[in-house]
């Protein structure tokens, strides 16, 4: 009836605030709780709008999407909080890296995540089943939404997010040597500078303030002078 459905609709709003992401993400959620369920042989949806009302939800989004997180594999979800810390998106070849290991791996561990719509692929015409994970080609992909990505991210202990903050630095830096450098200081001075408090090399710590110093030269020359 249109009042029971007026009733289900009132608590989706109390919810989600009405944001059409928080919508889809909450509905979903029911869906996977068994809370709203097709019934084929009427032909209808049924639901208990009083459950979905009293369920261990806050308003919060991002506790939504935690708990969708952790319904993946604790080595899914891993690698999404160790991507979410490269930035909104990522190179999955970076990420095998930082995990130590193959890029077929890491793309197997990931894909539940694709699957689930958390993760989207970048690069365009791009086949799952086809690629050749072993190939030099750059697989980018980006999180579905910014609060997925806060959600992987809340997942990780803070020491966790500052010794792969400097690992990921560390790795550009690599990467990104000498004539790249200059082009991709921000994200490397970024992740160097989150990470820190774990350097204790003098040289390492001489050769960051030169970073910033760069990245500092280059925020004026391009007014850009939040980074």
């Amino acid at each position: 009836s249109s009042e029971k459905v007026k009733a289900l609709a009132a608590v989706i709003q109390g919810k989600t605030r009405g944001n059409p992401f928080f919508i889809k993400m909450f509905l979903k959620n029911l869906y996977q709780e068994k809370l709203l369920q097709f019934q084929p042989a009427e032909g209808l949806w049924q639901w208990d709008a009083e459950k979905i009302g009293e369920m261990g939800i806050t308003d919060n989004v991002v506790d939504l999407m935690v708990r969708q997180i952790k319904k993946l594999s604790k080595d899914t979800a891993h690698a999404l909080s160790i991507g979410s810390i490269m930035g909104n998106q990522f190179d999955l070849k970076l990420l095998a890296r930082i995990q130590n290991i193959s890029v077929a791996r890491v793309a197997e561990t990931v894909w539940p995540s694709v699957k689930e719509g958390l993760l989207l692929p970048l690069n365009p015409n791009f086949n799952w089943v086809e690629h050749n994970w072993e190939s030099d080609a750059t697989v980018m992909f980006r999180f579905l939404h910014d609060l997925v990505q806060q959600a992987a991210e809340s997942l990780l202990r803070q020491e966790e997010k500052v010794r792969f903050n400097l690992e990921i630095g560390r790795i550009l830096r690599q990467l990104f040597w000498q004539d790249e450098l200059f082009e991709h200081i921000f994200s490397i001075v970024d992740h160097l500078n989150k990470g820190r408090s774990l350097i204790d090399d003098k040289m390492e710590l001489r050769q960051l303030c030169e970073y910033n110093l760069m990245a500092a030269k280059k925020a004026r020359l391009s007014s850009a002078y939040e980074p």
